[in-house]
C-alpha cells in the first residue's frame, strides 16, 4: 500500500523520465516493447500492482498535458470532451488508443516479469519455500520456462503491433508530439537543477 502511494509522490518525476523516452524513441514498436520490457524488470523485483500503478499515473499524466492543451478550458483533463476543440476530437481518440495499448503492454510485461522471480509473485514464494529454493536457485531453475515465456511475450508485443491486431498499433501524430515537447520544454524551463 505504502509503495502504490508513494507513486503519488513520484508523478511528476516518473511522468518527465517517460516524457523524455516517448519524446526521444520515435517507434511505436520499439516503444512498445520497451514499455513490456521495463515493466517486465521492474515486477521481477516489485509487486505487479505497484508497477502498474506507475505505467497508469504515467499515462494519466500523458493524457492530461494533451487534454489540456486540446480543450479550450485549458483546466484539467476530464471524462467530458464538451471542452475539447472540434477540430482535436480525431487526435484526441487517437491518443487514447494510443496510450490503451501502451499501458496494456505494460500490464503484459507486469506478468512477464513477476514469474521470473521469487519476489515477482506471491505463489514464487510459496513454490519457493516450500522447494528450499534461494532468489538464485529459484531464477536458475525457473529460467528455462520463464525466459522463453518473457522472449515470447515480447515477440507478440512486436507481431501485435506490426500487424495492427486487436486494434494496436496506433501512432502518435506530429501535431501530438510536437505539443508533448513543447510542455517538456516548459516543465525543464520551471525546474530548478537544469537551470
Amino acid at each position: 500500500m505504502f509503495m502504490v502511494a508513494g507513486i503519488y509522490f513520484m508523478k511528476d518525476l516518473l511522468l518527465f523520465v517517460f516524457t523524455k523516452l516517448l519524446i526521444n524513441v520515435r517507434s511505436k514498436v520499439a516503444l512498445s516493447v520497451l514499455f513490456s520490457f521495463v515493466a517486465a524488470v521492474l515486477s521481477a523485483f516489485l509487486d505487479a500492482l505497484t508497477v502498474t500503478a506507475v505505467l497508469i499515473s504515467v499515462g494519466v499524466g500523458f493524457y492530461n498535458v494533451y487534454h489540456r492543451v486540446a480543450s479550450s478550458s485549458g483546466g484539467v483533463a476530464g471524462n467530458d470532451d464538451d471542452d475539447v476543440h472540434h477540430d482535436h476530437r480525431e487526435s484526441l481518440e487517437q491518443f487514447r488508443a494510443f496510450l490503451r495499448s501502451l499501458l496494456m503492454h505494460g500490464a503484459v510485461g507486469t506478468a512477464l516479469g513477476g514469474v521470473c522471480t521469487l519476489v515477482g509473485e506471491p505463489q514464487n514464494l510459496l513454490i519457493a519455500t516450500v522447494a528450499g529454493w534461494d532468489f538464485i536457485t529459484f531464477f536458475l531453475l525457473m529460467a528455462p520456462v520463464t525466459m522463453p515465456v518473457l522472449i515470447a511475450g515480447l515477440i507478440c508485443c512486436v507481431l501485435i503491433e506490426k500487424f495492427k491486431v486487436f486494434s494496436y498499433g496506433h501512432q502518435m501524430s506530429d501535431k501530438l508530439r510536437n505539443k508533448i515537447i513543447a510542455n517538456a520544454r516548459d516543465i525543464e524551463s520551471d525546474l530548478t537543477f537544469f537551470k
